[in-house]
């Protein structure tokens, strides 16, 4: 009987110490990312990182012994200050510290992160032109050891979920694949329509030459032309509605540059002011 009732005294007292520590939060530590620019988050360009250590309710306090950063390979980021592990994870707190307050928290300093050089992409760059932006996540691992068990490691993660928009160099390169596409489309289209009606084909290798470089010259300015103005404002009109976010946007506007380079041409032309007639006084003075 007295067995019975000192197994269900303890079960009471643990029972109740779990109750008292989820009042009072969470006996693990806590790691908290955040970005502190306002701006939105763009893959292959530079990005601040903010993160806080939190610890836990434990009373002994804990010893931190790392904290890595894996950021997902689509964003193309990565760091130059910070120690890298081969599978490309950031290696933040180098150095161990110990946190001994319940609830202290340790304010770091924000992580520079900056984008990838071309030579440490290898195959990456295909798959970066053509992002077309999601949610990306981030995710921080500490690993700490109690302070009132010496040898212990534990870890605990922690995620941050951010909107990544793709880069707008991959909307250049898709635009210059549309006006490659719709340059040799042309020429081809001819000589299809030519050998269907069993006519005697004329194809002179120079001349379609110099024209293929001309219309695909034309068609990659005006398609340059298009994409930085649809990135700095919505208020130029395009033969259709289209919304050019990523590479494949770019791609429809290179396939359209015939028609966007004659609507690009006649707005400017009609942007022009029409120049005034002389005046009287210009005229008395020429004598006329």
């Amino acid at each position: 009987m007295a067995r019975h009732v000192a197994v269900f005294l303890a079960f009471v007292l643990m029972a109740a110490s779990a109750l008292a520590q989820d009042a009072t939060g969470s006996a693990e530590p806590d790691v908290v990312l955040s970005v502190p620019d306002s701006s939105k988050v763009v893959a292959w360009r530079a990005l601040r990182l903010q993160y806080t250590i939190i610890n836990g309710t434990r009373q002994s306090g804990i010893g931190v012994r790392s904290l890595t950063i894996s950021l997902p390979s689509t964003v193309a980021l990565t760091s130059s200050t910070l120690g890298r592990a081969q599978d490309g994870s950031i290696k933040v707190a180098g150095s161990p510290f110990q946190m001994r307050s319940p609830g202290q928290r340790r304010e770091c300093a924000p992580i520079e992160l900056r984008a990838k050089y071309l030579s440490e992409m290898r195959t990456q760059l295909f798959s970066l032109l053509t992002y077309r932006g999601q949610k990306e996540t981030i995710v921080a691992t500490l690993e700490y050891e109690p302070l009132d068990s010496p040898g212990t490691s534990l870890t605990k993660t922690a995620k941050l979920e951010l909107n990544v928009t793709p880069n707008p160099i991959g909307i250049f390169f898709g635009a210059l694949l549309g006006a490659l596409l719709i340059a040799l489309l042309i020429p081809m289209s001819n000589l299809a329509t030519q050998l269907s009606k069993g006519e005697n084909i004329e194809f002179h290798r120079k001349v379609e030459f110099e024209r293929f470089l001309a219309r695909f010259g034309r068609g990659t300015i005006a398609s340059a032309i298009a994409v930085l103005v649809l990135q700095t404002t919505s208020d130029f009109s395009f033969p259709i509605s289209v919304g050019v976010q990523d590479f494949y946007g770019g791609v429809l506007i290179g396939l359209l540059a015939e028609k966007v380079a004659r609507q690009i041409i006649t707005k400017t032309e009609d942007a022009e002011p029409e120049p005034s007639p002389p005046s009287a006084d210009a005229d008395h003075a020429a004598g006329v």
